[in-house]
C-alpha cells in the first residue's frame, strides 16, 4: 500500500504562483495538456493511454534508493487501478520545471491523489500527497515521462484525518498526526540561452 500510494503519476495541473513564471516559457506550456490527458486516464482507469507516455526504458527510484523497473511499475499501475474504486482524483502542483539540456525536462511537483479502497476489510477514502521529480524526454514519439525521483514529504489521510505515511494503517490504533513540513523546494533546473525543442 505504502509502495502503491507513492507511485500513482498522477494529473491534473494545478500551477502554484512560484512556478507560473517559469511555465510562461513556451517549451514548458503544453505539458498542461500532457498532464491533463494523463489524470483523464485515471480516471477512467485506463492504463493503456498512462502507459503510452511513459518511455521504455521508465523508472522510479524509490526513498530508501532502490529503483523499480518499467514492467514491475507498470504491473503496480494496473493493480493501482484494479484496487481503487471511482471516482478516481488527482492533481499535480508545480512547484518548479524547466529544461535540462534540449531533450530534457524536469518538474519538481506536489502530487495529489484521493481515491476509495479497501483497508484493513472496509472501505475508506484515501488521500495522499507527495513531493517528487519527474524527468520527461523528447523521443521520437514526443515527450514521455523517463523517471520519477526524489520522493519525499509523503503525507497520507483516511476518510479526512490525516496519519502518520511511515505506519501500516490500523483503524484500532488510530490517533492526531501533525505534519512537519520539509526544506522548501528550489528550482535548480536553468533553461538552456538557445531555444530547445517545444514540448509536444
Amino acid at each position: 500500500m505504502r509502495i502503491l500510494s507513492t507511485l500513482v503519476l498522477a494529473l491534473l495541473v494545478q500551477v502554484s504562483g512560484a512556478a507560473a513564471q517559469t511555465l510562461d516559457d513556451p517549451r514548458l506550456q503544453p505539458m498542461s495538456a500532457h498532464y491533463v490527458r494523463l489524470s483523464q486516464a485515471y480516471s477512467e482507469g485506463d492504463a493503456a493511454m498512462i502507459l503510452a507516455y511513459r518511455t521504455p526504458d521508465f523508472f522510479v527510484e524509490t526513498p530508501g534508493g532502490g529503483r523499480i523497473e518499467a514492467d514491475v511499475a507498470s504491473q503496480i499501475l494496473v493493480d493501482f487501478l484494479a484496487n481503487s474504486r471511482p471516482p478516481i482524483e488527482q492533481r499535480t502542483d508545480v512547484l518548479c520545471a524547466g529544461m535540462a539540456g534540449e531533450s530534457e525536462a524536469l518538474f519538481t511537483v506536489v502530487q495529489h491523489t484521493t481515491r476509495t479502497t479497501d483497508l484493513s476489510g472496509s472501505d475508506h477514502r484515501l488521500e495522499s500527497a507527495i513531493t517528487q521529480t519527474e524527468t520527461w524526454r523528447l523521443t521520437a514519439d514526443g515527450w514521455r515521462l523517463a523517471s520519477v525521483s526524489n520522493m519525499h514529504d509523503t503525507r497520507r489521510w483516511v476518510d479526512g484525518a490525516e496519519i502518520d505515511p511511515s505506519q501500516p494503517y490500523d483503524p484500532r490504533a488510530r490517533r492526531a498526526f501533525t505534519y512537519t513540513p520539509g526544506v522548501p523546494e528550489t528550482c535548480a533546473v536553468q533553461a538552456p540561452a538557445e531555444p530547445g525543442p517545444g514540448l509536444e
